[in-house]
């Protein structure tokens, strides 16, 4: 369902038939010139190598995404290396990086686990050289 609906905002890298990375996202639909991003995946054997970015700058080159001016995703504290990505994205982007936050654990269902806070990445406005 998702490379169905959600196939132009999503993307997959491989190299010689083997998937190295992908990136799902949606245009927020309370927002459409935002671009939601719901997870980035890289093998650790591309790893370093700014897969990730060159991911989410190809999304921004689509077609449907041509009116998008935000790209926003929700981080946890702990996870450093999305932190970066997204700091990383914005610098490269020439833009902002604004942090806040989203969603507290108390949000989440009790499980075993407590789930950690989720903050919220917007980068933007994204200049129109950049899509």
């Amino acid at each position: 369902m998702w490379c169905d609906i959600f196939s132009e905002t999503s993307i997959v890298a491989e190299k010689d038939g083997k998937t190295l990375g992908f990136i799902s996202g949606y245009k927020n639909p309370n927002n459409q010139n935002r671009l939601f991003i719901w997870q980035v995946a890289v093998d650790a054997s591309a790893r370093g190598n700014g897969l990730a970015t060159k991911m989410l700058r190809q999304l921004l080159k689509r077609e449907a995404c041509k009116g998008i001016d935000y790209v926003e995703a929700t981080v946890s504290p702990s996870n450093h290396p999305s932190q970066a990505l997204f700091k990383g994205l914005a610098e490269k982007l020439d833009t902002d990086c604004h942090i806040s936050d989203y969603f507290i654990a108390n949000d989440f269902p009790d499980e075993e686990e407590e789930h950690e806070d989720e903050l919220l990445f917007t980068i933007g406005p994204i200049a129109a050289e950049n899509k």
